[in-house]
């Protein structure tokens, strides 16, 4: 909006944090080939992690003449939520083994990924706040889904995750807009709303006007504060799905910047949010999982080779950073391809003979698309948000003015909402709940899966083909 064209001048283009040079280089990522084996079962997965331990060994022996360094730094290891249970439940089958090879220790710690906790967050804040029969409820994502003509969007985030985290990032934008507007009482055209001269100011005046700002509009949400709750529903809807959707940006903002310092308040923010959904939840366990690594069970080195393991940049340079899991799940989508092209009579030798190959094959089409000046093709519509979409919102959250609290303003859906992601929690019983989680990853044991929630079951299906085909781009 014009009336902040000021800030500008302050606000930097890349978040500023102790690790941005180290961030800012370029990644080196060394594809391994297909292996014929099942994750379901502790027999292939052993038998997967040999073969890590025997590959290491060998680069480690071929770079340096013996495994002195693996054994003294070992190797980060992680992956999805399933990926990681069965990996760290693996290790525990080989705990009585009498060699370090055979206990696995080169392979550990076992970490969960942080692109997959971001897409379980998003699908949570789909399944609070999405209803298919609110689209009639001015206000709700439902009702916007319906007047923007965004079919794709049906809740069923691991099929159509581009789509869900565009439309989720727009509405949060959108409302965020919205509550400055009404914060401050103005309209698109206001321009008196601030000190006359503040575009000339000097630099820490308009630091702390800005911080003002943000802090009034935190504030208005009930940032961190307790009992904010209205009786009016529409504002503590659009309240809830206001603060789900910063925390989303500044996830996404971590991983972009590489911003190690805020890879576990982020993870904090997340266990509640997660406990809410259900206290069951398997990523609010891997939350606890991560954190407790990070912060008391490895050495500070250790620490630090976690942290920076979790996020890959593939071109270098400030802001090109992305989770490394996104990474392997393009790795994955393009080894598909090459077997698809192998056509009907498939091989197991040559099934792994042409995914070893895999990133060789991608850097040459690339690089040949790119001296021929061939354009990406791409699966879906490259812009899932368009300016008249960003409008048509404008206009309808100006007309609702769902941050003017209006006292007994009803949402039929979602009655009694709180205007708080984490408003219905019973902290005394998080509390006991993440102490017995909390002992029982202290004595090594991997989660229990038959204990997990209905609403979870499905949360580790990522070989989807609908998924594959609808992953955010990396830079």
């Amino acid at each position: 909006m014009g009336q902040f064209k000021w800030m500008e001048s302050i606000i930097p283009k890349h978040i500023h944090h102790p690790h941005k040079a180290a961030m800012a280089e370029k990644s080196q990522v060394f594809q391994l080939p297909i292996q014929h084996k099942n994750e379901a079962k502790y027999e292939d997965v052993l038998s997967i992690m040999d073969d890590y331990e025997k590959l290491l060994q060998k680069a480690f022996r071929d770079a340096h003449g013996d495994i002195k360094m693996l054994e003294k730094y070992r190797v980060v290891t992680g992956g999805d939520q399933l990926t990681k249970v069965r990996f760290a439940g693996a290790i525990n089958l080989r705990l009585m083994s009498p060699t370090s090879t055979g206990r696995l220790e080169h392979v550990q710690p076992v970490v969960c990924e942080l692109w997959h906790l971001k897409q379980d967050y998003l699908e949570k804040c789909y399944k609070a706040l999405y209803k298919k029969e609110s689209m009639t409820e001015e206000g709700t994502m439902s009702y916007f889904r319906n007047v923007l003509k965004k079919n794709d969007v049906n809740g069923k985030v691991k099929g159509h995750f581009k789509t869900h985290s565009e439309f989720f990032k727009i509405l949060t934008e959108s409302l965020i807009r919205e509550l400055a507007l009404e914060l401050f009482n103005m309209n698109d055209t206001s321009d008196d709303i601030f000190p006359v001269g503040i575009d000339k100011a000097c630099r820490a005046t308009k630091e702390l006007a800005m911080r003002n700002i943000g802090n009034s509009i935190l504030g208005m949400l009930g940032f961190l504060q307790a009992e904010m709750n209205t009786d009016d529903d529409k504002f503590n809807y659009c309240s809830n799905l206001c603060l789900r959707g910063l925390h989303y940006l500044q996830l996404e903002d971590t991983a972009k910047e590489g911003n190690l310092s805020m890879v576990l308040p982020n993870l904090k923010v997340c266990i509640p949010i997660f406990y809410q959904h259900s206290c069951l939840s398997k990523y609010m366990v891997e939350c606890i999982d991560y954190l407790m690594k990070v912060n008391y069970y490895m050495s500070p080195i250790d620490s630090l080779r976690i942290l920076e393991g979790s996020f890959v940049n593939l071109r270098g340079g400030v802001g090109n950073n992305v989770e490394a899991d996104l990474v392997q799940e393009h790795s994955v989508r393009n080894q598909k391809d090459l077997i698809r092209g192998l056509g009907a009579n498939k091989t197991e030798n040559a099934i792994s003979s042409v995914t070893a190959a895999a990133p060789i094959i991608t850097s040459i089409c690339r690089n040949f698309d790119s001296q021929h000046d061939i354009t990406k093709k791409g699966n879906r519509h490259t812009k899932h948000i368009s300016e008249e979409d960003v409008n048509i919102l404008k206009k309808s959250l100006r007309k609702l003015r769902p941050f003017k609290v209006t006292t007994g303003r009803k949402c039929r859906s979602f009655n009694h909402i709180t205007n708080s992601p984490a408003g219905r929690v019973d902290v005394n019983k998080m509390e006991i709940d993440i102490n017995r989680i909390v002992e029982r990853l202290g004595r090594g044991l991997a989660q229990n899966d038959d204990n997990e929630d209905e609403d979870d079951d499905d949360d580790d299906d990522d070989d989807d083909e609908d998924t594959d085909s609808d992953l955010p781009d990396i830079p």
